[in-house]
């Protein structure tokens, strides 16, 4: 930005000090259009770049973050078939014994 602003300032001291000679303040007015456009087209590379980094680690973090919600699911679902198994089981045994019960009162 500096180099912008010097050629700026020599363009102002050259029309200030009545040059005459106006393709020389064009041509250091575009030179200054030039190295602004250059620099601002720098900038935007560098935080373009941050920001090609920032979502690369989102992406990661968020694939990351699937494989534990996965895990806890598989471990869940695995918890849940065995309650399941166990309540089965247990409905399996009352049942039985409840038929063994009326069996035993006369019932068929």
């Amino acid at each position: 930005m500096d180099d912008h602003r010097e050629i700026e300032e020599r363009a102002r001291l050259a029309a200030l000090y009545g040059e005459e000679d106006t393709s020389k303040m064009v041509a250091c007015l575009m030179k200054g259009i030039w190295l602004g456009i250059e620099e601002e087209k720098s900038e935007l590379k560098m935080a373009k770049s941050e920001l090609e980094k920032d979502l690369a680690r989102a992406i990661t973090e968020a694939m990351k973050e699937v494989r534990q919600l996965k895990a806890s699911h598989v471990i869940a679902i695995g918890q849940l078939q065995v309650e399941a198994k166990a309540n089965l089981d247990e409905i399996v045994e009352e049942r039985d014994r409840l038929g063994r019960r009326l069996m035993l009162k006369g019932y068929s």
